[in-house]
């Protein structure tokens, strides 16, 4: 559980934070769930499995990969709803 808020703290502060700054969540508790919600995806991912690459490395391929499933989350968050895994 610890390394899903880790991950979280890296797509908000580096890979999604231009994003989250420009989308309807730029609040920030709003964009934190958005973002855990995001991280616990990854963490399901090959991706994340793969010993063979850097965890931010991996973070960034599986962002630039699952660009829709994104945005998918980001659109619960706009209306209210959370993914709890």
């Amino acid at each position: 559980m610890i390394q899903a808020y880790y991950i979280a703290y890296i797509l908000g502060y580096d890979i999604l934070h231009e994003y989250i700054e420009t989308s309807a969540i730029p609040e920030c508790d709003t964009s934190f769930d958005f973002c855990f919600d995001v991280a616990t995806e990854f963490m399901k991912s090959e991706e994340y499995l793969d010993m063979r690459i850097s965890l931010y490395e991996g973070l960034d391929r599986w962002v630039c990969d699952n660009e829709t499933k994104i945005r998918e989350i980001m659109e619960m968050h706009s209306n209210g709803e959370e993914q709890r895994v």
